[in-house]
C-alpha cells in the first residue's frame, strides 16, 4: 500500500489555500485515491493507498526525510519551485505530482499514455 501525502499549502493568481479555494479539489482527489483498490496475488481487493494531508511544504519534507512517503502531491502551481527543489534532491525517488489549472507555456508537458487517456483529455492538453 502506498503512502500518499497531499500538501494543502499553495497560492497562485487570486487563489489561496488560506481562503479555502483548493479545498474542493483536495477533497475530490482525496476521495478518488482513498477509494482506489488493487487486487493482491490471491485475488482479494485491497486499498491501494493511505492518504495524509499536511499543511506546509516543511511538514511534507519532514515526512519525506523520515521515509514515510511514496507519493507527494502538490495542489497549486505556486508550489512548483518546492516540487522542483525536492525533485533535485529526491534520493528515495518518491513520485512527485503537481496539479495546476494551467500548465506554463515554457514547460514540457509529460503525459502518461494509457487506456484511460480520453479524447477530451488529449484535446485539452494539445489544443488549450
Amino acid at each position: 500500500m502506498k503512502k500518499v501525502v497531499i500538501v494543502t499549502e499553495g497560492e497562485w493568481g487570486g487563489m489561496s489555500h488560506l481562503k479555502g479555494d483548493y479545498d474542493p479539489f483536495i477533497q475530490r482527489i482525496q476521495k478518488i485515491i482513498e477509494n482506489a483498490e488493487t487486487t493482491n496475488i490471491f485475488g482479494k481487493k485491497e486499498k491501494s493507498a493511505t492518504i495524509e494531508l499536511v499543511e506546509t511544504f516543511k511538514d511534507a519534507l519532514a515526512k519525506v526525510e523520515n521515509g514515510r512517503v511514496d507519493v507527494l502531491v502538490f495542489i497549486s502551481r505556486g508550489m512548483l519551485s518546492h516540487a522542483r527543489l525536492l525533485s533535485k534532491t529526491n534520493l528515495r525517488k518518491i513520485k512527485i505530482v503537481l496539479f495546476t489549472e494551467l500548465v506554463p507555456d515554457d514547460e514540457v508537458i509529460i503525459v502518461e499514455k494509457g487506456p484511460y487517456l480520453t479524447r477530451e483529455t488529449i484535446q485539452h492538453i494539445v489544443l488549450q
